[in-house]
């Protein structure tokens, strides 16, 4: 795309390049990709671009816990939404400020931010984003320790599912709501939530959820001072924990399998097209050195006959072309033989070729006037 001058797709692919280095943690090159994709798209003034590289930088700042930059790179990007009218990415982006502050433990600024983003959603008629600002609300009262609140937002998220909006959470939302519960002082409740959690999970068949709500039922058990329970709960959390780390290992030793075979597969293509491009080479060579043994080999027997004109009587203007017939030969027989290191000092620019064949012609000349003068002076003795 640079060779082809498009701007737009060379800063579209930098920022590729960058969002790799951030998912890959090396946050150093993702953020010199980001920056010089947002230079250009500052010279072309592309809107939508700085909007998506802002958020990406603003991103990666946050991830390195530098709030302050990271919350600057959000605000740019929010304010370029807002101009361009586009209520779900102004979301999208205001999510990324309150999470900003929820880290920094500003917890009722997090909210707030929260609340603005569901009303970007509310405009944009995104439910599913609606939830997530209702759940993420949610987790802030919890942290800030405002129960009642927390469990108010769990409900609309609760509400919401039965319209049927992200029913597959719902996992995800009685969790919740049994920790809200269970900090609040409501244990049987929050019992009954984690069971329905469990519920939820087992039907969706995700056994990260099961092993977490397990963990926190045992706990709650514990609370209650029902220890039959807690060990039952934890037993059978400790069972899920080994069966996703032994599943975990599995996919990693089957992607380490796959990834050895694939570097093996590699290696030996790569010997055989070693292999051919050696036994090319070769071929090659052997070929114009043969060539090229058959061509000298002409012009000297072809020089040979030109020293054997004074014995023969031939009309003058017969030898005349002879000679330059066989210092024409000679001279594009020199070029073929200089070419490669012709090509090398000149780069391939015309201009310098030509001045670089034109020494050679030039040293030639005196050569071949040289042998026709004495050539023509044997024939006229």
């Amino acid at each position: 795309f640079r060779r082809l001058g498009d701007d737009r797709r060379t800063a579209f692919e930098l920022k590729n390049a960058g969002t790799i280095y951030e998912y890959s943690g090396d946050y150093d090159s993702a953020e010199d990709f980001h920056n010089e994709a947002l230079e250009m798209q500052r010279e072309m003034n592309d809107q939508k671009g700085i909007m998506s590289t802002c958020q990406r930088l603003g991103a990666i700042k946050m991830s390195r816990e530098h709030y302050k930059a990271a919350t600057n790179y959000f605000k740019t990007s929010l304010d370029i939404a807002i101009q361009l009218n586009n209520h779900y990415q102004a979301g999208m982006i205001q999510q990324y400020i309150a999470q900003t502050e929820e880290r920094q433990k500003h917890y009722e600024l997090a909210v707030a931010e929260y609340l603005a983003a569901e009303q970007y959603f509310v405009q944009a008629n995104t439910p599913q984003k609606i939830y997530l600002s209702y759940f993420n609300i949610a987790r802030t009262y919890l942290k800030q320790g405002n129960y009642g609140q927390a469990e108010s937002f769990i409900d609309k998220c609760i509400a919401l599912t039965e319209e049927g909006i992200a029913v597959s959470l719902m996992a995800n939302i009685y969790n919740m709501q049994g920790l809200i519960q269970s900090k609040s002082g409501n244990l049987a409740l929050a019992v009954q939530s984690f069971n329905k959690s469990i519920q939820s999970a087992t039907e969706s068949g995700d056994l990260v959820h099961m092993a977490t709500t397990y963990q926190d039922l045992s706990n709650t058990y514990s609370l209650a001072s029902d220890f039959k329970g807690a060990l039952t709960a934890y037993k059978t959390f400790s069972t899920l924990k080994d069966s996703l780390f032994n599943e975990d290992k599995s996919k990693e030793i089957g992607k380490l399998e796959a990834k050895h075979e694939f570097d093996t597969a590699e290696l030996e293509r790569k010997r055989v097209e070693r292999e051919q491009l050696k036994r090319k080479v070769a071929e090659q060579s052997r070929r114009d050195n043969l060539q090229y043994s058959g061509i000298l080999i002409f012009l000297v027997l072809l020089f040979a006959g030109l020293f054997m004109l004074g014995r023969i009587s031939i009309p003058l203007w017969l030898a005349e072309g002879m000679i330059f017939f066989s210092f024409l030969l000679f001279f594009e027989f020199t070029l073929v033989l200089l070419d490669p290191l012709i090509e090398d000092y000149s780069l391939g620019a015309p201009a310098i070729k030509l001045g670089l064949n034109s020494i050679l012609a030039a040293l030639i000349f005196p050569l071949h006037a040289f042998f026709e003068e004495r050539i023509k002076t044997r024939l006229s003795n």
